[in-house]
C-alpha cells in the first residue's frame, strides 16, 4: 500500500508520543524524591545553547571542531586547490615543500581524522616502494636504472600526499550538509531538468555507508572471531572464517536498505507534488572565505615555486 502523506503520519503519531511524554513524566515524577536524596545539587543555570554543538566532539581536538563548522564548499574548494597545486609539481623539492605545508595546515591539525586509514595509507607505502623497485629494473642488460625508479616513485607519491589530502574530508563534513551544499550550489540546474536533488541524495548516501561498512564489516569479523575462537588481528578474518562473517554481513546491509528505502518514502522523497522542507540552510560566512583565500595563497606559492624548484 503507498504511503500517507506526511501530515496524516504526524497526525496519527501525535497522540502516542503525547502519551509516552505523559508516562515518562509520571515516571519521573513518583522516581524523583528517592533520587532527591541521594543525587547531588543540580546547577543552578542551565548550559547555554550556544555550547551545544561542541558536545557533539568532546575527545576531539578543537581543530576539527573548527574545520567541522565549514562550509563543505569552502572544504572543497580549499581541497582542489591544494591538489592542483600538488600535482603540478615537477620536482622532489616542491613535492617535499607541499607536503611539509600538508603536514603543519592539514595532517597534524587532523590526525584524529586520518588515524582510520592508517592501514591503507601504510598498504599504499608498501606498494610505493614494491613499484619504485620494479620501475628501476631494465632486463637488456639486466640492472638497475635509478632515474627512471625516482621518476616512479615520485609519481606515485605525488598521489600518496593528494590522497592524504582528502581523507579528512569525510570527517569534516555530515552528509547532510554535503547534500545541502550541492543542492545550493547545483539547484538552477533543476530548470533544465537536470535531476540535481537525486544526485546530491546519491552522494550523500555514499558518504553515509561507506564508513557504515567498514564499521559493520569490523563487528561481524570480531562477533566471528570470539565464537570461533581463532587467533586473528582485530578487522582481519582468516579465509576458513570467510563464510561465516560475509553471509550475516549482506544479511545485515540488506536489512540497512530496506531501512533506508522505507525512511526516505515516509519523509517524501521522490514525491513530485511536495515541495521539501529544508531544515538547514549553509551560509557561506567569513571563516570560509579566509580559508579559500588561504587556498589560494598556497597554490600560488606552490605554482610560482615550482619554476624555481625546476
Amino acid at each position: 500500500a503507498p504511503w500517507a502523506p506526511p501530515q496524516a503520519l504526524a497526525a496519527a503519531l501525535a497522540p502516542a508520543l503525547a502519551a509516552r511524554r505523559e508516562a515518562a513524566a509520571v515516571a519521573a515524577g513518583e522516581a524523583s524524591p528517592a533520587a532527591g536524596r541521594h543525587a547531588a545539587p543540580a546547577a543552578p543555570h542551565a548550559e547555554p545553547p550556544h555550547c551545544a554543538p561542541a558536545q557533539r566532539h568532546p575527545a576531539g581536538p578543537r581543530s576539527r571542531w573548527f574545520a567541522a563548522q565549514l562550509d563543505p564548499r569552502a572544504i572543497i574548494l580549499a581541497y582542489m586547490a591544494f591538489a592542483s597545486a600538488v600535482l603540478l609539481q615537477q620536482a622532489w623539492t616542491g613535492l617535499l615543500v607541499a607536503a611539509a605545508l600538508a603536514s603543519v595546515l592539514v595532517w597534524l591539525p587532523l590526525r584524529a581524522a586520518i588515524a582510520p586509514w592508517r592501514r591503507a595509507i601504510m598498504l599504499y607505502i608498501q606498494m610505493v616502494a614494491v613499484l619504485f623497485v620494479i620501475g628501476g629494473l631494465t632486463f637488456s642488460p639486466l640492472g638497475f636504472q635509478l632515474s627512471a625508479a625516482l621518476n616512479t616513485g615520485f609519481n606515485l607519491c605525488r598521489l600518496l600526499v593528494v590522497m592524504m589530502l582528502g581523507l579528512p574530508i569525510s570527517a569534516l563534513m555530515t552528509p547532510l550538509r554535503l547534500q545541502r551544499a550541492l543542492e545550493q550550489t547545483f539547484g538552477w540546474l533543476e530548470r533544465f531538468r537536470v535531476p540535481v536533488s537525486k544526485f546530491a541524495l546519491t552522494v550523500a548516501l555514499i558518504f553515509r555507508f561507506i564508513p557504515m561498512l567498514s564499521s559493520e564489516w569490523e563487528r561481524f569479523a570480531r562477533i566471528a572471531q570470539a565464537r570461533g575462537k581463532m587467533a586473528a588481528q582485530p578487522g582481519k578474518v582468516p579465509m576458513r572464517m570467510l563464510v561465516a562473517v560475509l553471509a550475516p554481513f549482506l544479511l545485515a546491509m540488506l536489512r540497512d536498505a530496506e531501512q533506508m528505502t522505507e525512511a526516505l518514502e515516509a519523509r517524501g522523497y521522490g514525491r513530485i507534488d511536495v515541495k521539501p522542507t529544508r531544515g538547514l540552510v549553509l551560509r557561506w560566512a567569513a571563516q570560509d572565505t579566509l580559508i579559500v583565500l588561504a587556498s589560494i595563497i598556497i597554490f600560488l606559492f606552490l605554482y610560482t615555486g615550482n619554476r624555481w624548484f625546476t
